[in-house]
Parts: C-alpha cells; structure tokens; sequence
C-alpha cells in the first residue's frame, strides 16, 4: 500500500503527455502550421494515430451545472481554441425518444437551422451501454 500512491501519481503525471487532441486534423500538417494554432508540435512518434500537432492541456469547457437532461458547460481558464472564438457557455442537453439518444450541443441565442429530425419513438433489441 506504500507504493500504491506514488505509483498513482506517477502514472498520472505520465499520462499528461500521452492524451493528445488532434490540433491539425487536415492533411499536411507541420511544424509552422501547428504553431500558427497556437498548438504543441512533438515530431517522433511513430504509432500511427498519435497526432504531431496538438492542442495545449485545459483547452475545453468544464461542467457548471446540471439540471434534469441539460448540462451548462463554462470555458475554463486555460488556452483558447485554435479554431477562432470560444463560447463563455455552452449547454449539452440529452434525451431518450423511445430508444434513440438525442443528443444536442449549444449556445444560448445562435441560429438552429430547421433540420427534421426523427421523433417517432424505435424499437430495438440492441441497449446502449
């Protein structure tokens, strides 16, 4: 048990660099593209999938409130996103229509577009997990 804690803190202190946002997702990313996104470049990885180019830690929202199915997201205080102005607060709102999940992320006072979306609850065997 004496080992457990520093190997804890270890393990999460490792896994910082390890968890990578892809910063350039389009093809032909290099290093001055990446830090013209304000972003971290860190070439050498060879497993495929492990971006070159991403995002600085603390770049995101995190949760200020829950009601019911919708939840308040609030920027924090760390980088801003690469891809132009963030959100102050954003909302995340969830619900069942038989056994579809409908899922919607917004901001208060922007347009929705009118697209339709199915309402008629389904049937399925299958169960989300």
């Amino acid at each position: 048990m004496r080992w457990f804690i520093p190997l804890l803190i270890t393990v999460s202190l490792a896994r910082t660099d390890d968890i990578r946002i892809d910063c350039y997702p389009e093809p032909d990313a290099n290093e001055q593209k990446c830090k013209n996104r304000d972003c971290i470049w860190k070439s050498g990885d060879s497993l495929p999938g492990i971006p070159w180019c991403y995002m600085k830690p603390g770049v995101g929202y995190k949760q200020a409130s829950k009601q019911d199915s919708k939840i308040t997201l609030r920027k924090n205080n760390g980088p801003k996103n690469p891809w132009g102005a963030d959100f102050r607060e954003i909302y995340f709102k969830s619900s069942f229509i038989g056994k579809t999940l409908n899922v919607k992320i917004y901001a208060e006072n922007r347009y929705e577009p009118p697209i339709p979306l199915p309402r008629q609850p389904t049937e399925s065997s299958d169960e989300l997990q």
